[in-house]
């Protein structure tokens, strides 16, 4: 069983540090607009905001923490999320969930 859990470690602590890249021919006013418009909703903890970066800590629906770092710049968006885990590195799908909701909200909006 101990040696599922390390193999399993191997696999998912570089997911962590996966960034997506998403081409973009907006500009970075229209970016950062549509950063902003889909933060709306959400239960924003703690955030940095600057010109084309985005440092955001929020509660989803089931109160796991997540983080999601957001930089763009000319021609793309660049964005990593990940589960904050207090005890361990289990996260079960939470952070590739929120990853792909971005994802397909930038896609739609950025058409």
């Amino acid at each position: 069983m101990l040696i599922f859990f390390g193999l399993y470690g191997f696999y998912r602590i570089p997911q962590d540090y996966k960034i997506t890249k998403i081409p973009s021919n907006k500009t970075i006013l229209e970016k950062t607009a549509i950063i902003k418009k889909y933060l709306q909703d959400m239960k924003i903890l703690e955030e940095t905001l600057e010109v084309n970066y985005f440092q955001i800590r929020y509660t989803n629906k089931f109160f796991n923490l997540i983080d999601m770092f957001v930089f763009f710049d000319n021609n793309n968006f660049f964005i990593n999320v990940r589960q904050k885990a207090n005890n361990g590195y289990l996260d079960f799908g939470t952070g590739k969930r929120a990853t792909r909701r971005i994802i397909k909200y930038i896609n739609t909006t950025s058409q």
